[in-house]
């Protein structure tokens, strides 16, 4: 029997223990699941935060999945006092319970699989090895397992009829982001609170715990955090709602500033009456016509007169009707009722069906026209439907009463015996009320309901269909009101557009802010509370340390190159390291006690000894510069020192740290350095000054070689049109005019390329005829290629504009230099310009290429990139058998990049080769073109305008002056 207290005895003990953690787990997800209910906020008071989810993670992390009855019973508690599951007065209310009892089951199944998939995902017990085991932990915890409650929940609260299908999705993803939100906060607090079965380790070493007063500590950050948040948002939330009240009520006082402003009108029309024996239909007509009511009354459909007509004078009101309006007659029919007939209505047209209309016949509008009898008062009808609408949609009369004058109106009897009629307006709502603000349809939507209550079948206007879809507006107004004896019911809504204007990420912000603060409050708790648990490990660990640091610091000084002291602020020596031989020729003991000053060269002691007063008084905390120091041997060396101030724990100065650099070898190299930079000056200055004499002597030497050399040219060709001249004598003087000519190519193209290279070359462009350019230079090579038997083509686009600006005295030279090589290099054949458009750069510019091709020699492609480099041809064999001087090419890549093109070649060796250039000037789109000429302007698009310039303005230098812009 001992034996068996002896077993039962610690059983009770765990079972207890058990039943006391699953107890507290239940009050702890209560407590924590009402303190998420009060940071729930409006509109719709939904919590963003559930902390009660991350406490049911962790419990079954942190103690073990056995303590999952405690999170369905605090769970269900919740729900079910929630849900209003019991209450005094029905007592049990079994449908609420089974709602609250799936709700708790959802909950803990939630856990479960939380504890499952962090199991999968890190493993159990917890070690975290890095970051990715971090960022896995809480995807495993929150929101993949943070699927299953929202899920059950939602459908629970739907088939319950607690949640409508408009609000499904929008509950679940609050639900969703609500437990999201919960775990990421709470779940690692739990993890590391004291008394955990199952620690926390990081790569294996136990992460410890925070103290009790450490977690509260942790919390209170937190919790201002939560209500901040929720203050925020209630702060917003009020002042959204005046921001749609003050719409509301300017909306409201819209319309019956409108009823009231049309009851003036019809007040107007009983004046109108009232000062006439005798008012016709076309008198009526005038008079409204002069109120004008499409632009003064938006939304009335008109303004007529009722007459009350006895029984016995209907006959003689239907005569004299009839006299004015033929087709006049009373409907319908309304045996022994009375008979308030529309007499005049304006317009006519559009109101023909009411003209005759017994209003009586229709309860509605018999209730307020003796309404507005007997009170004497306007008034306006219940809603009906006007007989006159097409589209029978909610309408309303507004009545206003006339009398006989001069009787007594005292009494309800006394008003009804001296009622002649009515001036009335007949309203269809959606046209009366539309548009009363300018905040209507765009920021609120109104509905109007006749009667105090918001009835479907009574309502008598919507500014916008209600949509049974979307979810509930954030704001809403519901008003009763009295408008001309009848009662309305008055609701506003807020619209997305509204609600979206005045969204504000502030309480987000306020809460992302505040977890963040509070997460690294946390973390820096947490080391805290690690750091009180090794500090005096720490301690010990660190005086060892600082001593095998002073040893090494010891150590390097004694190795370094560089002269290392400790120096009071007088000079004297407390130190020096064993440098101090290499720099100065002294033993470390030799310098013991010395003055650092002494050792510094007379001139420069004195801004040593500054230095060391500003770090004496801590004016700056280092200091560098170049000194001249007296060695041992009386020999003097340069060497850069760097003072270095030491300071106590106090901050006052104590010392100086010295460290002295033999650095002359250094200065003795940027001296010379120096001297060479005022050399390659002087070089350069000189460089400038013979380039400008080289350009001055080839400008002048081409001048004075140019001269004679015309003579010569001139002289020949008076030979060669003399007649006496014998053949061998012609031959001669054909080679004069041929040497003569060759030799002056060469002068031009000399000048021209030191022009060029001087800068002495502008671009001047002026507006020129492209194809009178295009003849002009094959003319002058025409009689070349004749001799040689060679065919000269011309094509130019036929799209192109047929003027252009530009340099066209550059642009021949370019393309004569080009021509005559494609002659020079052909025996057979032909050489082909042509001018193609390649691609409109906008408003009055073009893009231009042309091309020279022939049949020639052609160049082979690993010589073709010396063709443009001056005095280069592709071999000396070229040079020795076509001449020239290698310039031409140089010459014409130089002016095309002038003019802000680009120039290639493309050769085949004994096919030919094709020469192009084309625009490359910049325009306002980084494009390139040429200008087209003002007036030039083409049919097909092509032509020119002004929209590349301004007035008075010069085109961009370019091939052709360009001014607007191509890729």
């Amino acid at each position: 029997m001992s034996r068996l207290v002896m077993v039962l005895h610690p059983m009770q003990r765990l079972l207890s223990h058990a039943l006391a953690r699953i107890v507290a787990v239940a009050a702890l997800y209560y407590l924590t699941g009402q303190l998420g209910l009060l940071l729930a906020v409006p509109p719709g008071y939904a919590t963003i935060i559930w902390p009660a989810s991350g406490i049911a993670v962790g419990a079954l992390l942190a103690y073990g999945r056995s303590l999952w009855p405690g999170i369905f019973i605090g769970s269900l508690v919740l729900n079910a006092v929630i849900g209003g599951g019991y209450s005094a007065e029905t007592g049990w209310a079994l449908d609420k319970l089974a709602v609250a009892a799936a709700i708790a089951g959802g909950s803990t199944a939630q856990a479960l699989v939380g504890r499952w998939l962090v199991s999968r995902a890190v493993g159990l017990p917890i070690d975290l090895t890095g970051i990715r085991d971090i960022i896995a932990l809480f995807l495993a915890a929150a929101p993949i397992s943070c699927i299953v409650a929202p899920s059950v929940g939602v459908a629970s609260l739907y088939v319950a009829g607690v949640v409508p299908y408009a609000g499904v999705a929008h509950n679940w993803l609050t639900w969703w982001s609500g437990d999201v939100l919960g775990i990421v906060i709470f779940l690692p607090i739990v993890l590391v609170a004291p008394g955990a079965k199952r620690r926390l380790t990081w790569r294996g070493a136990p992460l410890g715990a925070l103290p009790v007063a450490a977690i509260l500590l942790l919390l209170l950050p937190l919790g201002l955090t939560f209500y901040g948040w929720k203050a925020s948002n209630q702060f917003i939330y009020d002042r959204n709602s005046a921001i749609f009240a003050s719409m509301a009520i300017e909306n409201e006082q819209a319309l019956m500033h409108r009823l009231a402003s049309y009851d003036q009108a019809l007040v107007g029309g009983v004046g109108f009456f009232e000062g006439s024996s005798y008012v016709s239909a076309e008198e009526w007509r005038s008079y409204v016509e002069v109120l004008d009511l499409k632009r003064s009354m938006p939304g009335v459909n008109g303004i007529g007169y009722i007459e009350n007509v006895p029984v016995e004078k209907v006959a003689d009101f239907l005569l004299q009707a009839q006299v004015t309006q033929p087709q006049f007659t009373i409907h319908p029919a309304v045996p022994g009722g009375p008979r308030f007939v529309i007499t005049y209505i304006e317009p006519l047209a559009p109101n023909r069906p009411a003209l005759g209309l017994n209003i009586a016949f229709e309860s509605n509008r018999l209730e307020g026209a003796t309404l507005s009898r007997d009170t004497g008062q306007p008034a306006i009808t219940k809603r009906i439907v006007l007989v006159q609408d097409q589209t029978k949609s909610n309408g309303f009369i507004l009545l206003h009463p006339m009398y006989r004058k001069n009787v007594p109106l005292n009494s309800v009897d006394e008003r009804r015996a001296a009622l002649t009629g009515w001036i009335y307006a007949p309203f269809v709502a959606q046209k009366f009320m539309s548009g009363l603000t300018t905040s209507e349809d765009r920021s609120l939507a109104l509905h109007v309901y006749d009667g105090d209550s918001e009835d479907a079948e009574a309502f008598i206007y919507h500014s916008s269909e209600p949509d049974e879809a979307a979810s509930a507006p954030a704001f809403s107004i519901r008003k009763q009101v009295d408008v001309m004896q009848q009662r309305w019911t008055l609701s506003w809504h807020s619209t997305p557009a509204f609600e979206h204007s005045v969204a504000s990420q502030e309480p987000l912000l306020v809460l992302f802010s505040g977890i963040v603060f509070t997460a690294l409050f946390g973390a820096l708790l947490f080391l805290f509370a690690r750091r009180a648990e090794t500090v005096k490990v720490l301690v010990d660990r660190k005086t060892s340390e600082l001593a095998e640091r002073e040893a090494l610091y010891r150590l390097l000084a004694e190795n370094s190159s560089d002269m290392i002291s400790r120096v009071a602020f007088d000079g004297t020596r407390l130190y020096t390291s064993p440098a101090c031989m290499r720099l100065l020729g002294y033993t470390p003991e030799e310098l013991q006690n010395s003055n650092a000053f002494s050792d510094v060269h007379p001139k420069q002691r004195s801004r040593l000894q500054a230095e060391y007063a500003k770090l004496a008084r801590g004016e700056i905390g280092e200091s560098k510069g170049v000194f001249t120091l007296h060695r041992k041997d009386d020999d003097w060396v340069q060497a850069e020192i760097t003072l270095q101030l030491v300071r106590d724990k106090a901050g006052t100065p104590t010392e100086l740290v010295v460290t002295e650099r033999d650095v002359t070898l250094q200065q003795e190299r940027a001296e010379e350095l120096k001297l060479a930079k005022a050399e390659a000056e002087i070089a350069k200055t000189n460089a400038e000054q013979a380039s400008e004499a080289k350009t001055a002597f080839l400008a002048t030497m081409s001048h004075e070689i140019r001269t004679p050399l015309n003579g010569v040219i001139g002289y020949g060709d008076l030979l060669l049109s003399s007649k006496e001249l014998s053949e061998q004598n012609r031959r001669y003087a054909e080679r004069i005019g041929t040497s003569a000519a060759a030799l002056l190519t060469v002068v031009n193209d000399i000048l021209d390329f030191s022009r060029i290279e001087a800068g002495q070359i502008e671009i001047d462009a002026h507006p020129f005829t492209l194809g009178a350019l295009i003849d002009n230079t094959l003319s002058i090579v025409n009689g070349i290629a004749a001799r040689k038997g060679l065919a000269m083509v011309r094509r130019i686009d036929p799209t192109l504009p047929p003027h252009l600006v530009g340099d066209q005295d550059r642009l021949r030279q370019v393309l004569l230099n080009l021509l005559n090589n494609a002659v020079k290099f052909t025996a057979t054949g032909s050489v082909t310009l042509a001018v193609d458009r390649i691609g409109d750069a906008g408003a009055g510019s073009i893009g231009l290429r042309f091309a020279v091709r022939d049949t020639g020699i052609g160049i082979p492609a690993d010589q073709q990139d010396r063709l443009f480099q001056r005095f280069s041809q592709v071999d000396g064999s070229v040079r020795r058998e076509f001449g020239g001087s290698g310039l031409g090419l140089a010459i014409s890549k130089r002016l095309v990049e002038l003019m802000g093109g680009r120039i290639g070649v493309e050769s085949t060796t004994g096919e030919g080769s094709l020469f192009w250039f084309e625009g490359t000037s910049r325009g306002r789109r980084g494009r390139r073109t040429f200008a087209v000429c003002p007036g030039d302007e083409r049919d097909d698009g092509t032509g020119p305008d002004t929209a590349g310039r301004g007035h008075g303005d010069q085109p961009r230098h370019s091939l052709c002056g360009a001014s607007g812009s191509r890729p």
